[in-house]
């Protein structure tokens, strides 16, 4: 008989790799390397147009580093903690609305271009997407129908 003197963890331990950790994953390197990109190279005049808001707060670098952290954070997810599966998509889809937003409220609010609500509706799909995929199981397991 043995006895176990502590509770299993639900922060200790790493899930096993399944398809979500390969989504997380191929999205933390995504936003890393966008993120790495405004970090390292001079952003054009356009995107500092259409991104007027967002600039106004923070320069591109700063932006960059938030998706930096934002990448490393959906890496991370892919598999840890082993209690929550998929907190990195909310991450993801969080920056890409806010994203966005910046888009889409230079239009609105500042003299920014129209032809930057493409960008806005292309982050908020991204967003979209994140949401929608969390939702989706991994394969290989079936839900129980009661």
């Amino acid at each position: 008989m043995t006895v176990q003197l502590t509770r299993p963890s639900r922060w200790r331990g790493l899930r096993p790799w399944r398809r979500h950790s390969l989504v997380l994953s191929l999205g933390g390197v995504i936003y890393m390397t966008l993120g790495l990109v405004y970090v390292i190279s001079q952003p054009s005049r356009a995107r500092e147009v259409s991104l007027e808001l967002a600039l106004g707060y923070a320069p591109i670098e700063v932006w960059g580093l938030v998706f930096l952290a934002t990448g490393v954070a959906g890496l991370v997810s892919a598999r840890w903690p082993p209690a929550s599966e998929k907190w990195g998509y909310t991450a993801m889809s969080s920056l890409a609305a806010l994203w966005g937003s910046a888009y889409v409220l230079g239009v609105l609010l500042l003299d920014v271009p129209e032809q930057s609500l493409s960008g806005g509706l292309l982050w908020y799909l991204v967003a979209f997407l994140w949401w929608a995929i969390s939702g989706l199981e991994n394969p290989g397991r079936v839900p129980r129908e009661d």
